[in-house]
Protein backbone atom coordinates (compact mmCIF):
# COMPACT_ATOMS: atom_id res chain seq x y z
CA UNK A 1 0.00 0.00 0.00
CA UNK A 2 2.61 2.14 0.89
CA UNK A 3 5.25 1.34 -1.69
CA UNK A 4 3.40 2.28 -4.70
CA UNK A 5 2.88 6.29 -3.38
CA UNK A 6 6.75 6.11 -2.32
CA UNK A 7 7.73 4.93 -6.46
CA UNK A 8 5.88 7.71 -7.26
CA UNK A 9 7.69 10.26 -5.70
CA UNK A 10 10.98 9.11 -6.61
CA UNK A 11 10.41 9.15 -10.11
CA UNK A 12 8.84 12.30 -9.85
CA UNK A 13 12.18 12.98 -8.08
CA UNK A 14 13.94 11.18 -10.56
CA UNK A 15 12.37 13.30 -12.92
CA UNK A 16 13.42 16.55 -11.52
CA UNK A 17 16.94 15.73 -10.77
CA UNK A 18 17.38 15.17 -14.57
CA UNK A 19 15.89 18.42 -15.38
CA UNK A 20 18.37 20.10 -13.05
CA UNK A 21 21.43 18.36 -14.34
CA UNK A 22 20.40 20.02 -17.77
CA UNK A 23 19.83 23.17 -16.36
CA UNK A 24 23.37 22.60 -14.07
CA UNK A 25 25.05 21.35 -17.72
CA UNK A 26 23.99 24.68 -19.49
CA UNK A 27 25.27 26.85 -17.11
CA UNK A 28 28.71 25.42 -16.06
CA UNK A 29 29.34 25.67 -19.86
CA UNK A 30 28.36 29.27 -20.12
CA UNK A 31 30.68 29.82 -16.92
CA UNK A 32 28.10 32.59 -15.73
CA UNK A 33 27.99 31.04 -12.10
CA UNK A 34 30.86 31.15 -9.45
CA UNK A 35 28.95 29.66 -7.07
CA UNK A 36 25.99 26.73 -6.19
CA UNK A 37 22.74 27.14 -5.76
CA UNK A 38 20.87 25.05 -2.77
CA UNK A 39 17.08 23.97 -4.16
CA UNK A 40 14.85 22.43 -1.44
CA UNK A 41 12.12 20.29 -2.24
CA UNK A 42 9.69 20.53 -0.12
CA UNK A 43 6.17 19.03 0.16
CA UNK A 44 3.45 21.68 -0.99
CA UNK A 45 0.56 22.57 -3.21
CA UNK A 46 2.09 25.35 -5.21
CA UNK A 47 5.30 26.94 -6.03
CA UNK A 48 7.14 29.52 -5.25
CA UNK A 49 10.13 31.59 -6.10
CA UNK A 50 11.55 35.30 -4.64
CA UNK A 51 13.24 36.82 -7.64
CA UNK A 52 14.86 39.61 -4.48
CA UNK A 53 16.50 36.78 -2.66
CA UNK A 54 17.41 34.79 -6.06
CA UNK A 55 19.56 38.05 -6.69
CA UNK A 56 21.77 36.60 -3.55
CA UNK A 57 23.95 34.23 -3.61
CA UNK A 58 23.98 33.37 -0.57
CA UNK A 59 20.10 32.33 -0.35
CA UNK A 60 18.13 28.96 -1.44
CA UNK A 61 15.83 28.85 -3.75
CA UNK A 62 12.89 26.66 -2.42
CA UNK A 63 10.16 25.69 -4.78
CA UNK A 64 7.16 22.76 -4.21
CA UNK A 65 6.94 19.67 -6.69
CA UNK A 66 3.23 19.15 -7.50
CA UNK A 67 2.00 16.03 -7.80
CA UNK A 68 1.72 15.68 -11.92
CA UNK A 69 4.22 18.74 -12.71
CA UNK A 70 7.59 17.76 -11.31
CA UNK A 71 9.29 18.66 -14.62
CA UNK A 72 7.19 21.78 -15.48
CA UNK A 73 8.39 23.22 -11.99
CA UNK A 74 12.05 23.20 -12.69
CA UNK A 75 11.42 24.78 -16.33
CA UNK A 76 9.54 27.47 -14.13
CA UNK A 77 12.35 27.86 -11.90
CA UNK A 78 14.56 28.55 -14.76
CA UNK A 79 12.20 30.85 -16.66
CA UNK A 80 11.76 32.67 -12.85
CA UNK A 81 15.28 33.45 -12.33
CA UNK A 82 16.02 35.42 -15.00
CA UNK A 83 12.76 37.72 -14.91
CA UNK A 84 12.72 40.95 -13.16
CA UNK A 85 16.48 41.93 -14.03
CA UNK A 86 17.59 39.26 -12.01
CA UNK A 87 19.61 36.70 -14.07
CA UNK A 88 21.28 33.37 -13.41
CA UNK A 89 24.84 34.34 -13.37
CA UNK A 90 24.25 35.86 -9.70
CA UNK A 91 22.49 32.72 -8.44
CA UNK A 92 25.00 29.96 -7.32
CA UNK A 93 24.03 26.26 -9.00
CA UNK A 94 24.19 23.08 -7.18
CA UNK A 95 20.80 21.08 -6.44
CA UNK A 96 20.07 19.00 -3.45
CA UNK A 97 16.67 17.98 -2.93
CA UNK A 98 15.31 17.13 0.48
CA UNK A 99 12.32 15.88 1.50
CA UNK A 100 11.03 16.48 5.49
CA UNK A 101 9.38 13.66 7.18
CA UNK A 102 7.72 13.79 10.68
CA UNK A 103 8.98 12.41 13.58
CA UNK A 104 7.95 9.05 15.91
CA UNK A 105 8.31 9.79 19.09
CA UNK A 106 7.95 6.49 22.22
CA UNK A 107 7.61 8.83 25.70
CA UNK A 108 10.35 7.28 26.59
CA UNK A 109 12.61 9.41 24.07
CA UNK A 110 11.77 12.60 25.25
CA UNK A 111 13.11 12.10 28.80
CA UNK A 112 16.31 13.52 27.87
CA UNK A 113 14.92 16.68 26.15
CA UNK A 114 12.45 16.97 29.44
CA UNK A 115 15.32 16.44 31.85
CA UNK A 116 17.10 18.97 30.48
CA UNK A 117 14.45 21.81 30.17
CA UNK A 118 13.56 21.14 33.76
CA UNK A 119 17.52 21.69 34.51
CA UNK A 120 17.45 25.13 32.91
CA UNK A 121 14.44 25.88 34.67
CA UNK A 122 16.03 25.09 38.06
CA UNK A 123 18.93 26.95 36.63
CA UNK A 124 16.77 30.27 35.95
CA UNK A 125 15.46 29.92 39.38
CA UNK A 126 18.48 29.63 41.15
CA UNK A 127 19.90 32.84 39.12
CA UNK A 128 16.86 34.58 38.66
CA UNK A 129 17.79 35.23 35.06
CA UNK A 130 15.15 33.82 32.52
CA UNK A 131 15.37 31.16 30.40
CA UNK A 132 14.03 32.94 27.43
CA UNK A 133 13.37 36.84 26.10
CA UNK A 134 11.03 38.55 28.07
CA UNK A 135 8.35 41.44 27.51
CA UNK A 136 9.66 43.67 29.92
CA UNK A 137 5.92 44.34 31.63
CA UNK A 138 5.32 42.20 34.51
CA UNK A 139 1.64 41.40 34.05
CA UNK A 140 2.23 40.30 30.71
CA UNK A 141 5.05 38.14 30.98
CA UNK A 142 3.09 35.98 33.98
CA UNK A 143 0.73 35.55 31.66
CA UNK A 144 3.04 33.74 29.42
CA UNK A 145 4.41 31.71 31.83
CA UNK A 146 7.86 33.60 32.76
CA UNK A 147 8.80 34.25 28.95
CA UNK A 148 8.28 33.61 25.61
CA UNK A 149 8.67 30.39 24.50
CA UNK A 150 10.29 29.23 21.36
CA UNK A 151 7.80 28.97 18.54
CA UNK A 152 5.92 32.20 16.73
CA UNK A 153 3.87 34.64 18.59
CA UNK A 154 1.45 37.00 16.69
CA UNK A 155 1.11 40.76 17.64
CA UNK A 156 -2.28 42.57 15.73
CA UNK A 157 -4.10 45.32 16.16
CA UNK A 158 -5.90 48.41 15.32
CA UNK A 159 -4.56 51.18 12.93
CA UNK A 160 -2.21 53.74 15.02
CA UNK A 161 -2.31 50.84 18.33
CA UNK A 162 1.70 51.41 18.31
CA UNK A 163 2.24 47.62 17.10
CA UNK A 164 6.18 48.52 15.83
CA UNK A 165 6.75 50.53 18.47
CA UNK A 166 5.92 47.77 21.10
CA UNK A 167 7.85 45.13 19.46
CA UNK A 168 10.76 47.71 19.00
CA UNK A 169 10.06 48.52 23.19
CA UNK A 170 10.43 44.53 23.59
CA UNK A 171 13.19 43.55 21.50
CA UNK A 172 15.63 46.21 22.78
CA UNK A 173 14.24 44.93 26.46
CA UNK A 174 13.87 41.62 26.16
CA UNK A 175 16.84 40.40 28.00
CA UNK A 176 18.60 38.36 25.66
CA UNK A 177 20.05 39.09 22.12
CA UNK A 178 17.56 40.37 20.09
CA UNK A 179 17.56 40.39 16.19
CA UNK A 180 14.88 42.81 14.53
CA UNK A 181 13.84 42.73 11.26
CA UNK A 182 12.34 45.90 9.56
CA UNK A 183 10.67 45.77 6.32
CA UNK A 184 9.30 48.88 6.55
CA UNK A 185 10.69 51.40 8.87
CA UNK A 186 14.38 52.77 8.42
CA UNK A 187 17.07 51.81 10.55
CA UNK A 188 17.35 55.76 10.88
CA UNK A 189 13.89 55.85 12.06
CA UNK A 190 14.12 53.11 14.27
CA UNK A 191 17.53 54.64 15.95
CA UNK A 192 15.59 57.35 17.02
CA UNK A 193 12.97 55.89 18.26
CA UNK A 194 15.34 54.11 20.56
CA UNK A 195 17.15 56.85 21.76
CA UNK A 196 13.68 58.82 22.52
CA UNK A 197 12.57 55.86 24.91
CA UNK A 198 15.78 55.05 26.47
CA UNK A 199 16.87 58.46 26.92
CA UNK A 200 12.75 59.62 27.31
CA UNK A 201 13.78 61.97 24.79
CA UNK A 202 10.90 63.81 22.55
CA UNK A 203 11.05 62.00 19.53
CA UNK A 204 9.88 65.62 17.79
CA UNK A 205 13.41 67.01 19.31
CA UNK A 206 15.68 64.35 16.89
CA UNK A 207 13.57 65.08 14.03
CA UNK A 208 12.25 68.50 13.69
CA UNK A 209 14.92 71.11 12.43
CA UNK A 210 12.53 74.19 13.67
CA UNK A 211 11.64 72.57 17.40
CA UNK A 212 10.94 74.99 19.61
CA UNK A 213 13.24 73.13 21.97
CA UNK A 214 16.12 72.25 19.36
CA UNK A 215 18.72 69.79 20.75
CA UNK A 216 22.31 70.54 18.92
CA UNK A 217 23.93 68.08 16.85
CA UNK A 218 26.58 66.95 19.92
CA UNK A 219 24.13 66.51 22.45
CA UNK A 220 22.03 64.07 19.79
CA UNK A 221 25.04 62.68 19.11
CA UNK A 222 25.65 62.02 22.85
CA UNK A 223 22.03 60.77 23.40
CA UNK A 224 22.93 58.07 20.93
CA UNK A 225 25.85 56.96 22.44
CA UNK A 226 24.08 56.59 25.80
CA UNK A 227 20.86 54.53 24.23
CA UNK A 228 23.26 52.24 21.96
CA UNK A 229 25.28 50.99 24.76
CA UNK A 230 22.74 50.18 27.09
CA UNK A 231 21.51 47.23 24.23
CA UNK A 232 24.62 45.98 23.12
CA UNK A 233 22.91 42.67 21.86
CA UNK A 234 19.92 44.40 19.73
CA UNK A 235 20.96 43.72 15.83
CA UNK A 236 18.69 45.40 13.15
CA UNK A 237 17.91 43.97 10.12
CA UNK A 238 16.96 46.53 7.53
CA UNK A 239 14.55 44.36 5.03
CA UNK A 240 12.99 47.81 3.63
CA UNK A 241 15.08 47.65 -0.13
CA UNK A 242 16.26 43.86 0.38
CA UNK A 243 14.70 40.28 1.47
CA UNK A 244 16.21 38.65 4.34
CA UNK A 245 15.45 34.99 3.25
CA UNK A 246 14.64 32.57 6.30
CA UNK A 247 17.84 30.96 5.61
CA UNK A 248 19.74 34.19 6.36
CA UNK A 249 17.56 34.71 9.40
CA UNK A 250 17.97 31.31 11.07
CA UNK A 251 22.05 32.09 10.25
CA UNK A 252 22.01 35.30 12.31
CA UNK A 253 20.55 33.84 14.91
CA UNK A 254 22.48 30.86 15.62
CA UNK A 255 25.75 33.80 15.03
CA UNK A 256 23.67 36.02 17.57
CA UNK A 257 23.34 32.98 20.05
CA UNK A 258 26.84 32.02 19.78
CA UNK A 259 28.26 35.32 19.95
CA UNK A 260 26.57 36.11 23.49
CA UNK A 261 27.19 32.94 24.44
CA UNK A 262 22.74 33.24 25.04
CA UNK A 263 20.41 29.99 25.56
CA UNK A 264 17.08 32.25 24.06
CA UNK A 265 17.24 34.86 21.13
CA UNK A 266 13.88 37.05 20.19
CA UNK A 267 13.65 37.63 16.36
CA UNK A 268 11.14 40.38 15.28
CA UNK A 269 9.61 40.64 11.86
CA UNK A 270 8.03 43.81 11.29
CA UNK A 271 5.57 42.99 9.29
CA UNK A 272 4.94 39.14 8.68
CA UNK A 273 2.80 40.79 5.04
CA UNK A 274 5.49 42.99 4.12
CA UNK A 275 8.02 40.71 4.54
CA UNK A 276 5.96 37.97 2.54
CA UNK A 277 5.61 40.27 -0.51
CA UNK A 278 8.91 38.63 -1.96
CA UNK A 279 7.08 35.45 -2.33
CA UNK A 280 5.26 34.78 -5.49
CA UNK A 281 1.62 33.77 -5.83
CA UNK A 282 -1.21 35.60 -4.26
CA UNK A 283 -1.54 36.70 -0.62
CA UNK A 284 -3.17 33.93 1.00
CA UNK A 285 -0.35 31.33 -0.64
CA UNK A 286 2.37 33.88 0.38
CA UNK A 287 1.40 34.29 3.58
CA UNK A 288 0.70 30.85 3.84
CA UNK A 289 4.30 29.95 2.85
CA UNK A 290 5.96 32.84 4.79
CA UNK A 291 4.05 31.66 8.23
CA UNK A 292 5.75 27.84 7.35
CA UNK A 293 9.33 29.61 6.63
CA UNK A 294 9.22 31.53 9.81
CA UNK A 295 8.10 28.48 12.24
CA UNK A 296 11.09 26.29 10.02
CA UNK A 297 13.45 29.20 11.24
CA UNK A 298 11.93 29.06 14.87
CA UNK A 299 11.84 25.21 15.41
CA UNK A 300 15.61 25.44 13.82
CA UNK A 301 16.53 28.04 15.87
CA UNK A 302 15.05 27.44 19.12
CA UNK A 303 14.25 31.41 19.08
CA UNK A 304 10.89 33.41 19.79
CA UNK A 305 9.71 34.45 16.90
CA UNK A 306 7.45 37.77 17.28
CA UNK A 307 5.51 38.35 14.43
CA UNK A 308 3.60 42.16 13.76
CA UNK A 309 0.55 41.04 11.70
CA UNK A 310 -1.18 43.46 9.84
CA UNK A 311 -5.40 44.17 10.07
CA UNK A 312 -7.54 44.91 7.45
CA UNK A 313 -9.91 47.96 7.77
CA UNK A 314 -12.66 44.99 8.00
CA UNK A 315 -10.21 43.54 11.18
CA UNK A 316 -10.49 46.69 12.78
CA UNK A 317 -14.19 46.97 13.04
CA UNK A 318 -13.97 43.55 14.18
CA UNK A 319 -11.40 43.06 16.26
CA UNK A 320 -12.68 40.30 19.08
CA UNK A 321 -13.66 38.09 15.92
CA UNK A 322 -10.88 38.12 13.48
CA UNK A 323 -7.93 38.41 16.13
CA UNK A 324 -7.13 34.82 15.73
CA UNK A 325 -6.57 35.79 12.00
CA UNK A 326 -4.87 38.45 10.79
CA UNK A 327 -5.26 40.10 7.58
CA UNK A 328 -5.67 37.18 4.57
CA UNK A 329 -4.82 34.16 6.39
CA UNK A 330 -6.75 31.92 9.75
CA UNK A 331 -2.44 30.19 9.70
CA UNK A 332 -1.58 33.07 10.98
CA UNK A 333 -2.79 32.75 14.25
CA UNK A 334 -3.80 28.91 14.73
CA UNK A 335 0.41 28.02 14.30
CA UNK A 336 1.31 30.30 16.62
CA UNK A 337 1.98 30.16 20.58
CA UNK A 338 0.33 33.29 21.55
CA UNK A 339 -1.31 36.05 19.32
CA UNK A 340 -1.65 39.35 21.13
CA UNK A 341 -3.82 42.13 20.17
CA UNK A 342 -3.61 45.76 21.07
CA UNK A 343 -5.98 48.28 20.41
CA UNK A 344 -5.63 51.81 21.75
CA UNK A 345 -8.06 54.35 23.15
CA UNK A 346 -8.81 57.42 21.47
CA UNK A 347 -6.54 60.30 22.95
CA UNK A 348 -5.65 63.91 22.23
CA UNK A 349 -2.44 63.51 25.03
CA UNK A 350 0.56 61.95 24.98
CA UNK A 351 -0.37 59.12 26.84
CA UNK A 352 -2.58 56.74 24.98
CA UNK A 353 -4.60 53.97 26.83
CA UNK A 354 -3.56 50.74 25.48
CA UNK A 355 -5.53 47.33 26.21
CA UNK A 356 -3.27 44.09 25.35
CA UNK A 357 -5.51 41.13 25.17
CA UNK A 358 -4.05 37.44 25.11
CA UNK A 359 -6.54 36.33 22.19
CA UNK A 360 -4.06 32.96 21.81
CA UNK A 361 -1.99 31.46 24.46
CA UNK A 362 -0.64 27.76 25.09
CA UNK A 363 1.02 28.53 28.18
CA UNK A 364 -1.04 30.59 30.10
CA UNK A 365 -5.01 32.05 30.13
CA UNK A 366 -5.99 32.95 27.09
CA UNK A 367 -8.56 35.89 26.89
CA UNK A 368 -6.30 38.20 29.66
CA UNK A 369 -5.81 41.57 29.47
CA UNK A 370 -3.26 43.83 30.59
CA UNK A 371 -3.39 47.43 30.77
CA UNK A 372 -0.66 49.65 29.33
CA UNK A 373 -0.17 53.61 28.95
CA UNK A 374 1.83 53.95 25.45
CA UNK A 375 3.49 57.19 25.66
CA UNK A 376 3.73 58.22 21.85
CA UNK A 377 6.11 61.55 22.42
CA UNK A 378 8.78 59.36 23.73
CA UNK A 379 7.61 55.51 21.88
CA UNK A 380 7.34 53.99 25.63
CA UNK A 381 5.34 51.69 26.90
CA UNK A 382 4.18 50.93 31.08
CA UNK A 383 1.87 49.03 32.60
CA UNK A 384 -1.30 51.25 33.56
Amino acid sequence: MVAEPARKINSKLAEVNSKLAEINSKLAETERVRGPITITIRAATRAWLTPRAAANRECRICFAVQKNNAAGLVGRLAANTSRGGHSMERIPHTATPAIHAPRLYRLSDLLDAFNQAAQRLEHARNTQIPPGPVTGLDSLDRELCGYLHPGLHVLTGNTGAGKSAFAWWIAARCGTPALYVSCELSALELLRRHIAATTQTYLSRLKNWNHSNPLSAAEMSELARRAIAQTPSLVLVDATQAWAPPEYLEEQVHLLRQDYEADGVLLVVDSLHSWARAIEGDEYGRLELAIDRLQDVAAATGAAVLLISEQTKQANRQAESTAMNGAGHRVIGYGAESVWTLTAEESAADEIPVTLRLAKNRHGRPGASVRLKFQAGFMRFEEA
